[in-house]
């Protein structure tokens, strides 16, 4: 992971500057939380082919194959090369794939008696740049959109083809000089100065937390540009959470291949050689699959990083990333 080294920038600015991360809406879970996943089995069954399914040990993957993934990928994310500092821009890129609901206004809350309408697989493109001093920029563009079942495409026909994309365009972000975690929030200065011992960088974030909240904040804390020796303590610390698992091979959208580590069904793809955050999935939990009715491992929700850069302006400087 690069590495922010001067952490003196960091403290100046993150203590004086507005508090408060604008999240990206499109990398985020569906909302409400787990609700946007539900159908017929044969409309999954086709969708989980077209979103790229489970792959690997799944459910028989043990917390202790986790915890042997994690170490490798500390070790391996620990090599990576470092930023010198922290310029104006921060610039990630991913592209996101999700099951959403075919209504005639996508960007309204979700009801319950809309959890069984029929779905599409929407794919975006999003790119967003932020600095804890200037004003930056988040830009979300539809790729596509598909309808796994004829009844889905003559729903969305017969509501007038409304959008399904949600938010897109391009929307200023104000400075950021914190990240929303759960249940804090740090500023940039004290993420700077988490503890690079696992043990005590698990006594500071997870202790008390479930698995998935602890899975959820390393995907948090993977948006921004911290130091190698940081993430590879927080992938150690992620291993002494009980009830994060190996949940196998996964393959990103990108086609990129990693191991998928996570729990309450939120995973985290990493990469094996380097460690690196490859993307994020969701899926169905066995212990869900009845009240969404839906078959256990479908995906309903993923994204895959496709650029991390710094940036003083337009130009960027690529990472290994």
């Amino acid at each position: 992971m690069p590495e922010l080294d001067d952490a003196p920038i960091l403290t100046e600015l993150g203590e004086q500057l507005k508090a408060g991360f604008r999240r990206r809406e499109a990398r985020r879970r569906l909302s409400p939380a787990r609700l946007t996943a539900l159908g017929s089995v044969a409309a999954v069954a086709l969708v989980a082919v077209l979103v790229w399914g489970f792959g690997g040990g799944g459910l028989a993957s043990t917390q202790a194959s986790a915890a042997q993934v994690l170490r490798g990928a500390a070790e391996a994310v620990a090599r990576q090369p470092a930023f010198s500092r922290f310029n104006e821009f921060f610039v990630i890129n991913w592209i996101s794939a999700n099951l959403v609901q075919v209504r005639e206004h996508a960007d309204e809350p979700l009801n319950r008696a809309q959890l069984s309408l029929p779905k599409a697989l929407v794919r975006t493109e999003t790119s967003e740049r932020w600095s804890p001093t200037r004003v930056g920029e988040v830009s979300t563009r539809l790729l596509g959109v598909s309808f796994p079942t004829a009844a889905a495409r003559a729903l969305w026909d017969r509501l007038g083809r409304p959008p399904l994309g949600g938010i897109l365009g391009a929307t200023g972000i104000t400075p950021v000089t914190s990240i929303a975690l759960n249940p804090q929030v740090l500023t940039l200065a004290q993420i700077a100065a988490l503890p690079t011992d696992p043990s005590a960088l698990y006594r500071r974030l997870f202790a008390g937390r479930t698995a998935d909240e602890a899975v959820g904040d390393v995907e948090q804390l993977d948006s921004t540009p911290i130091a190698p020796r940081l993430f590879s303590a927080l992938y150690r610390a992620l291993a002494l959470v009980p009830g994060v698992s190996d949940d196998g091979t996964a393959r990103t959208l990108t086609g990129r291949v990693g191991e998928a580590i996570g729990a309450g069904g939120e995973q985290l793809i990493i990469g094996r050689a380097t460690g690196m955050l490859l993307g994020y999935r969701d899926v169905v939990e066995p212990s869900d699959s009845a009240a969404e009715n839906l078959p256990a491992g479908t995906v309903f929700g993923q994204t895959a990083i496709v650029l991390r850069v710094l940036s003083l302006n337009v130009s960027a400087r690529r990472t290994h990333r």
